[in-house]
């Protein structure tokens, strides 16, 4: 609803959107967020807190396009001084918050950070960088540099200040994880200025526990410390018993449901709900590329044991009971590893193709 808003305000020349929603309105701050908004203030109006976001939209269909391209891959040794930018950039208003200068914290990543020492740490380091694209523009960026102890340390998490509170900086966090768990390690591990209160609570919503603090002489401020046990992914399908015709695996949900649909078994009622539902999952759910091509490779989708991925499952009541009501079966997969080689990931899901030796247990849902 909100892109088809926004759309709609492109046609009309409006260019600029606010949009409001209480604190509390987790789920209405995500769509935002997702669609570009861009926090201003927080105001408490008749004693409810308030959130007001600015949309800043394309003018040109040109811009329109590239806007909607937004992915996190990794990055490329030419985008060495883009990514110093950016870093410094995103580390200067730590250092403005704090009264850190050139001067008196001279070691501090937002003076400190060029593109020898990048290029140190990509060429004789080897260390996996990964950057976030918003069209053509790199608005995030992460490190990970693997220690002696076999864990990973996340390293200069970056996110440019006009492109924050969009959640990028949640994606980055998130992939840092996954990656690090791709690399067989159990511990992931960063250090943060100890008086910058509000990013500690920032990474602990993620789970990451403060494990101690240091003070150098050469910086101002003390050093905190958090790391994160990675404990192993959960995988989810729910599916039919039947196989799908391009997958050659179980029919997944939606699919089943859809069918059915076309069909026109349902009420008119139980159709309108089912293109509402639809049209929420469109908004949300990001569609893996593979599926405009026809899914030549076969790939299949399985959500992830993540909030977001959880989040699908809490809006899949309609289609469970859909299934209830016309004699569907479905059931629950699930493995505690990856089910095949993953083509495509995001918050909420991957796309596999092939299978793995791994186990995976299947119960009837009830």
């Amino acid at each position: 609803m909100i892109r088809l808003a926004l759309e709609k305000c492109r046609q009309l020349g409006i260019f600029r959107v606010l949009m409001v929603c209480d604190k509390d309105n987790t789920g209405s701050a995500r769509s935002i967020q997702k669609n570009g908004g861009v926090l201003e203030n927080e105001p408490e109006v008749e004693g409810v807190v308030q959130q007001r976001y600015w949309i800043t939209l394309p003018e040109t269909d040109e811009e329109a396009a590239e806007s909607k391209s937004e992915f996190l891959r990794r990055m490329s040794i030419d985008e060495v001084p883009e990514c110093v930018e950016v870093i410094r950039k995103s580390f200067q208003t730590v250092a403005d918050e704090f009264g850190f200068t050139e001067e008196n914290a001279p070691r501090f990543t937002a003076f400190a950070t060029d593109e020898n020492r990048l290029l140190y740490q990509f060429c004789v380091e080897k260390r996996p960088m990964y950057v976030y694209l918003v069209g053509k523009k790199i608005a995030g960026y992460y490190s990970l540099a693997l220690q002696e102890d076999g864990s990973v340390e996340l390293n200069n998490l970056s996110v440019l200040p006009e492109y924050r509170h969009r959640g990028i900086g949640a994606k980055l966090l998130t992939d840092a994880m996954s990656q690090a768990k791709s690399l067989g390690k159990t511990v992931l591990k960063m250090g943060i200025v100890e008086e910058n209160k509000r990013l500690r609570k920032w990474y602990e919503s993620f789970g990451f526990i403060h494990s101690g603090t240091q003070k150098f002489d050469f910086f101002p401020f003390t050093c905190g410390y958090l790391e994160r046990e990675l404990p192993k992914m959960k995988y989810y399908r729910v599916h039919t018993a039947d196989m799908a015709w391009i997958t050659k695996q179980p029919r997944g949900i939606f699919t089943t449901i859809g069918k059915l649909i076309d069909a026109e078994i349902p009420t008119k009622e139980e159709i309108a709900e089912y293109w509402k539902n639809r049209e929420y999952f469109e908004e949300v759910l990001p569609l893996p590329p593979y599926y405009e091509a026809g899914n030549p490779e076969g790939a299949v989708t399985w959500f992830k044991d993540t909030p977001e991925g959880n989040d699908i499952w809490q809006q899949m009541t309609f289609y469970r009971d859909m299934g209830d009501k016309y004699g569907i079966q479905f059931y629950v997969s699930e493995c505690l590893e990856l089910p095949g080689e993953v083509v495509y990931e995001d918050d909420f899901q991957i796309a596999v193709k092939g299978q793995n030796d791994v186990t995976v247990i299947t119960r009837p849902l009830l």
